[in-house]
């Protein structure tokens, strides 16, 4: 900005008064410069060499100091943000300056550590000023990532920054035995409509449900599941099952973080397109497929030679791996035992119990049907998917266990 004095004695002794610009141009910068130069039209008027030269007055800008948010439309600050929601982030401290700071604002984005973004400008609406004259930008969260919000005059700071780091729900699965319960044996090709279910006991896992925001982890809710899935290959000479232990096992267990599948409907005994049950399931994921790594079964062929129903096709990889409902349960009029091909088994404290014995008692004395568990999973699948729709992402954590020290049942029964 430059300035030329002219007509010396007449402005003498007059004050100069400059005033900020209406609109001034929208330019990043630290300072605003104002070069003055003097002149005069009186030839008789000798200026000294050294007044002659062009003065420069450096005048600050607003450079933000503080920023705050994010706040919701009740102006509530929130700790985390929901996908396709508007919310508002202020600029509440400047440096001491001469301009006003709405005229030299930017506010921008960052997703994910990548490229610091402008946000769109819109004079009069966005950016605007509160009620207690706070530069307010109204933000609207459009994908699900790592979100940093700045504001600033000259250039972006981390100073004058609010991180909202990613809040994921995770469905951790440990290797804390919680117990025992009864599953049903695969195998044994028994109509979905007989009177009994060959069964097997086997040992519960408690999964825990955190929020994961950052290094912190917050505890929400527990469950048990099962992690184990006997198979029956057939009897050997001594007409004893020989059983396998279809259980998902990741290739390594340095790879155990899995995304989030939603399914609305699973199990469906009937017809998954005709008539589905309308049970929830979540189904593991690896970069969004649902084939993925796992260590090799120790045989897929049956004592007689024949195939095990439903083969990998690629031995090393697992495909449709759930936590879906275990345990006694009804699907579309039926009442079933939950059996299990290599998922996680949802179970109902009342079909846990704290030893083998018990667990078998329980099956003897025909006490283990009488409660199913889709009351109780509806309530579980209910808090997860609350959690999953805030911005539709979850993971699951697979916990590491010594698979060679599983628990192997001795007794095939029918429940």
């Amino acid at each position: 900005m430059k300035l030329k004095l002219n007509n010396l004695k007449k402005m003498a002794n007059d004050k100069i008064t400059i005033h900020e610009k209406e609109n001034p141009p929208r330019i990043k910068e630290e300072y605003s410069t104002l070069s003055i130069t003097i002149t005069c039209d009186d030839p008789d008027v000798i200026i000294a060499p050294a007044a002659q030269k062009p003065a420069t007055l450096k005048f600050a800008k607003p450079l933000v100091e503080k920023i705050e948010g994010p706040f919701d439309e009740n102006n509530e600050l929130v700790g985390e943000m929901e996908v396709d929601k508007t919310y508002i982030f202020k600029a509440t401290k400047f440096k001491e300056s001469t301009f006003t700071p709405i005229k030299h604002i930017w506010f921008a984005e960052q997703l994910d550590d990548r490229e610091i973004v402008d946000l769109e400008y819109k004079k009069g609406e966005n950016p605007y000023l509160d009620e207690e004259k706070n530069v307010c930008y109204k933000y609207k969260y459009k994908k699900y990532a790592n979100t940093k919000i700045y504001a600033y005059v000259w250039k972006p700071d981390k100073e004058a920054c609010i991180d909202i780091p990613i809040v994921i729900p995770t469905v951790v699965i440990t290797n804390k035995r919680t117990g025992f319960t009864i599953q049903e044996l695969k195998g044994m090709d028994v109509s979905k409509f007989a009177v009994w279910t060959p069964a097997v006991v086997v040992p519960t896992y408690e999964a825990q449900v955190v929020l994961v925001k950052g290094e912190e982890k917050e505890y929400q809710f527990s469950f048990n599941v099962t992690r184990d899935a006997w198979y029956s290959l057939g009897k050997n000479e001594s007409d004893e099952h020989v059983l396998l232990n279809r259980a998902f096992v990741p290739d390594s267990w340095e790879r155990n973080l899995y995304g989030a599948k939603w399914y609305p409907s699973y199990p469906n005994p009937i017809s998954t397109t005709y008539v589905p049950s309308n049970i929830d399931a979540f189904m593991l994921t690896r970069f969004g497929k649902t084939s993925i790594p796992a260590t090799p079964l120790k045989t897929q062929n049956k004592l007689d030679g024949s195939l095990i129903s439903s083969p990998r096709i690629n031995e090393n990889l697992a495909s449709e791996v759930m936590i879906h409902i275990g345990g006694t349960y009804k699907a579309n009029g039926l009442t079933a035992l939950g059996g299990s091909y290599g998922c996680f088994g949802y179970i109902q404290p009342e079909h846990t119990f704290d030893t083998v014995e018990r667990a078998i008692k329980a099956s003897k004395d025909d006490d283990y049907d009488d409660l199913t568990s889709n009351t109780n999973w509806k309530i579980v699948a209910d808090k997860i998917k609350k959690l999953w729709n805030y911005n539709r992402k979850m993971h699951i954590l697979l916990e590491e266990r010594d698979e060679t020290k599983n628990y192997q049942p001795s007794i095939v029964f029918e429940e």
